[in-house]
C-alpha cells in the first residue's frame, strides 16, 4: 500500500460475527503502521455526502 491508494478492506463486525468489504483511502504508510480514511456515503441530509474519518 502507498499514500493515496484507494483500497477495499474487509472490516469485521464488533458486536456480531461477520463483516463487510469497505473502501478506504490510504493517508500515510510508515513502517508497520498505516493511517487511513474510511469512506462512507450515508445519505443523512437528503443528498450524497462523503465523510472521511481517521481510523
Amino acid at each position: 500500500m502507498r499514500t493515496n491508494d484507494l483500497v477495499s478492506l474487509y472490516v469485521s463486525f464488533v458486536e456480531t460475527n461477520g463483516g463487510k468489504s469497505r473502501p478506504v483511502l490510504i493517508r500515510r504508510v510508515s513502517g508497520q503502521t498505516v493511517e487511513a480514511f474510511k469512506i462512507t456515503s450515508q445519505n443523512v441530509f437528503g443528498y450524497f455526502d462523503i465523510r472521511f474519518d481517521f481510523s
